[in-house]
């Protein structure tokens, strides 16, 4: 099936999107590292969200750290 994504913004079909790092930014706790997805065309961000590789290294420390009986990320 042939990819019908458009952008929002230009309406350039979407066949790869721009993926940078960011810094997010909460009221508790400290930053969190992000990534923006944006459209290569008109470079408009169409997405954010929490970086999927940093969150799934911090979820296997917290599991080794559990099952070690420590509970702290390293």
């Amino acid at each position: 099936m042939a990819n019908k994504s458009k952008c929002p913004y230009c309406n350039a079909t979407i066949t790869r999107l721009n993926v940078e790092e960011i810094e997010l930014e909460r009221d508790a706790g400290g930053p969190w590292k992000g990534v923006s997805y944006a459209c290569p065309v008109c470079r408009k961000i169409l997405s954010v969200n929490v970086n999927p590789e940093v969150l799934k290294h911090d979820v296997a420390l917290l599991v080794q750290g559990a099952l070690d009986g420590s509970k702290k990320l390293k």
